[in-house]
């Protein structure tokens, strides 16, 4: 079974891509088309947002209504299964008219067939990623193969299986095509194995490491994983003696996502230092995922520590 919450996560990782430094933006994820209330709702934020929209069955109508999100500085949207032929047509228009950053297609163990992969590469130009919780098998690789011809599009395929590949999944995966982006999902840093293979692979390649900061001897590891377009560390808590510890992930593109509390003041502050010695737009990103509103006294912390940060909130609470 595909974990959710890891695809929660996966929704979240390109949301800090555009901002500017020092600068608080809001991501909201919306389950479901917004009503008429919640567009007003959304109006009244006044603030540029990014929207995190999740469809299942999607139909004309409901990319209408998706259309008319007010103050919308970007959209990413997460389909809910493999869509139908008709799905897929609607998904084409909507992609023509409305500039979306990154459309997710959530297929658990499923892989696409020869005719699904021919309507994945019939969508228009733009970020599409697959989305499994299972490593393919040898017999499915030439169809996720059939999707790294599409012209001036991206195509990505996540692994949320929190687990880096046994040796036959590994032997699948390096048939796959050099221009398809892989991102895997794991609950553990990669040691020598893991290492190994990533560095055998000649695609693009993202890590998203869930509930767990590297240890010094996982950061030797990671040190010789070449090349990584993207670091991910998600956690509840805060990393022991934040100033040093930011310091051995300043040279990753690093995103880290901090989960229901507030980071500590400390930590805040040796993030901030890291993303204000960056002198690449890729730099380090805080996405705070709180499951809540900021606090006086947080957003105030916020401000003063001149942090460039994502907020999530979800539009459905």
């Amino acid at each position: 079974m595909m974990n959710r919450a890891a695809l929660l996560f996966a929704f979240l990782m390109l949301g800090a891509s555009s901002l500017q430094a020092g600068e608080v933006q809001r991501s909201l994820l919306l389950s479901g088309v917004p009503t008429t209330g919640d567009l007003a709702r959304f109006e009244s934020l006044g603030s540029p947002i990014s929207y995190r929209v999740t469809l299942s069955s999607p139909s004309d109508s409901d990319f209408e209504r998706l259309a008319q999100l007010p103050n919308r500085r970007e959209l990413q949207l997460r389909i809910d299964g493999m869509p139908t032929a008709r799905e897929f047509d609607s998904i084409a228009q909507f992609l023509k008219k409305v500039e979306v950053s990154r459309l997710l297609i959530l297929l658990g163990d499923r892989y696409p067939t020869a005719a699904e992969a021919t309507l994945l590469n019939g969508l228009p130009p733009a970020r599409v990623e697959l989305v499994f919780g299972r490593y393919p098998s040898s017999l499915e690789i030439p169809r996720l193969n059939q999707l790294a011809g599409v012209a001036g599009g991206e195509r990505w395929l996540t692994f949320a299986t929190l687990r880096f590949p046994y040796a036959l999944e590994q032997i699948a995966l390096l048939q796959l095509d050099p221009k398809l982006g892989l991102e895997f999902i794991t609950d553990l840093w990669p040691r020598y194995y893991a290492m190994d293979f990533l560095n055998r692979l000649k695609n693009p390649k993202q890590l998203i490491i869930r509930g767990i900061f590297p240890s010094d001897s996982d950061l030797e590891y990671l040190a010789e994983v070449r090349p990584l377009l993207r670091l991910v560390v998600e956690t509840d808590f805060d990393p022991v003696r934040p100033e040093s510890f930011w310091l051995k992930l300043e040279r990753y593109p690093l995103i880290w996502v901090r989960q229901e509390a507030f980071p500590t003041a400390g930590s805040l502050s040796a993030f901030s230092e890291m993303q204000a010695r960056s002198a690449s737009g890729d730099g380090p990103k805080l996405v705070l995922d709180l499951g809540r509103e900021l606090t006086a006294r947080e957003s105030q912390a916020l401000e003063g520590s001149g942090a460039t940060v994502e907020l999530r909130s979800s539009a459905n609470d």
